[in-house]
């Protein structure tokens, strides 16, 4: 089962950067952003240009694998103090999907069930022993015309 692993955070650094924040600041900020007073631009766009532009631009190819190992996106990752881990094969490949692991459990299950039956069928007290001397005549019957087909003469 997947897990999802968080952070791990120290409280006292958090407390210190939180102390670091100049909080007069983020209060101009705050104003700056409601004079040019955002919502009522975004009230005021043209949804349907947008649309059009959208579907004129053609979405680049992004090879974000290639992006990963870039040397830039390790000195950022560096800086924030999370190093990029090693690749190994086990992260490398990747589970099949839920729906391919019932469906192959289903086979299973019912494979088994079936190889059950006719074991049950050929061993059943009182029966069993006639079945299984009928089987071994026709089985020796079917070699004995393979045999024939594969050397004439």
């Amino acid at each position: 089962m997947a897990q999802l692993k968080l952070p791990r955070v120290d409280p006292d650094a958090f407390r210190d950067l939180l102390r670091d924040v100049d909080l007069s600041r983020l209060g101009d900020l705050g104003d700056e952003l409601r004079r040019v007073d955002l919502a009522e631009g975004i009230r005021h766009l043209d949804v349907d240009g947008l649309r059009r532009l959208a579907d004129s631009i053609d979405r680049p190819d992004v090879d974000f694998g290639e992006l990963r190992d870039s040397p830039v996106v390790r000195r950022i990752l560096r800086a924030l103090g999370r190093e990029p881990r090693k690749r190994n094969l086990w992260s490398s490949l990747s589970a099949p999907p839920f729906g391919t692991a019932v469906i192959a459990g289903g086979v299973i299950v019912i494979a088994g069930a079936a190889l059950g039956g006719v074991l049950a069928w050929l061993y059943q007290p009182g029966h069993g022993e006639r079945r299984r001397t009928v089987l071994r005549r026709r089985l020796r019957h079917l070699e004995h015309r393979v045999r024939r087909l594969i050397s004439p003469g």
